[in-house]
């Protein structure tokens, strides 16, 4: 995320920030654009009406950066579940009808980072406008909260202090899980038996294991490119049977992320590169759920 020392919160500008959360190659190859990043962003702006951004970047937000929670619910009729789960900041939102079984809402929520601008005894509030990508996705049996990654804090300057922003990611989801009947933190769909499954077929693999023993949780970060499961194998084969806390893992399937963050009790992804696959991300759920 670019940091405009201007402060200008003009439509093309919020626009271009939205852009940005995208891989600026594909966005050249979407939209037919070339040049640097803000021409790029100036012609794509110029060429397609602002909803037609809000939509592009809804139905491509698989590409970003972003953080996956998952939750169980018993919600009999996702039907009655709509847009209304988020009305905090709320500028666009979308429903994607997937038929009775399953059901996704997209939302672009405004965040606003607010700072204190000093000059001589004065002191002036100025903020940056932002677009925040959500996506929701309800199942018969599981919710699923998409955010994409966002900045928590800014850089701070001699005279412009940054204060806060108006949203975090933790009130979204408390927001969401209230909206649709889901109890936090007790709900989470704990995914061990899939990602084990996954890591046990060798379809992925660690260069960072944390576990827990009887007495300790124990953390393991492997040296460059290095795996745990095929390092180690014989420490594998007793952790694999313990419970797992925040893993690092490795794709080893053309079809998976790259790489990706998981905590499995708790039920949360994390995707930190852009992807170079939109269906990479789907993939790597659909078959921890298949097997969980």
């Amino acid at each position: 995320m670019s940091q405009d020392k201007n402060f200008t919160n003009s439509k093309e500008v919020v626009l271009s920030r939205l852009l940005e959360l995208l891989p600026l190659d594909f966005v050249k190859k979407e939209y037919d654009a070339s040049g640097n990043r803000d021409k790029a962003y100036k012609q794509v702006i110029k060429n397609t009406s602002e909803t037609d951004i809000y939509e592009d970047f809804l139905r491509n937000m698989s590409f970003c950066h972003q953080h996956i929670h998952m939750f169980t619910h018993s919600c009999a009729d996702i039907s009655k579940i709509g847009t209304d789960s988020l009305s905090n900041s709320v500028v666009y939102s979308n429903v994607v009808d997937k038929g009775a079984s399953r059901k996704e809402i997209e939302y672009l929520l405004e965040v606003r980072y607010y700072f204190t601008e000093v000059i001589s005894q004065t002191a002036k509030e100025k903020f940056l406008k932002y677009l925040w990508p959500v996506k929701i996705i309800l199942t018969s049996t599981h919710l699923e909260i998409r955010i994409i990654t966002m900045e928590k804090n800014m850089k701070s300057s001699a005279n412009l202090l940054f204060r806060e922003r108006n949203l975090e990611e933790e009130g979204i989801i408390a927001e969401i899980c209230r909206n649709t009947g889901i109890t936090k933190p007790d709900r989470f769909l704990d995914l061990t038996k899939g990602v084990k499954s996954l890591w046990d077929d060798d379809i992925i693999d660690a260069p960072r294991v944390e576990h827990k023993n009887s007495k300790s949780t124990d953390l393991a970060k492997m040296d460059g490119d290095l795996t745990y499961k095929k390092s180690y194998p014989a420490e594998y084969a007793k952790i694999i049977k313990q419970p797992l806390r925040r893993m690092g893992f490795y794709g080893l399937s053309k079809k998976l992320p790259l790489a990706f963050v998981c905590e499995p009790e708790e039920g949360y992804l994390g995707f930190t590169r852009f992807q170079s696959d939109i269906f990479s991300i789907d993939a790597l759920i659909d078959e921890i759920l298949r097997r969980n």
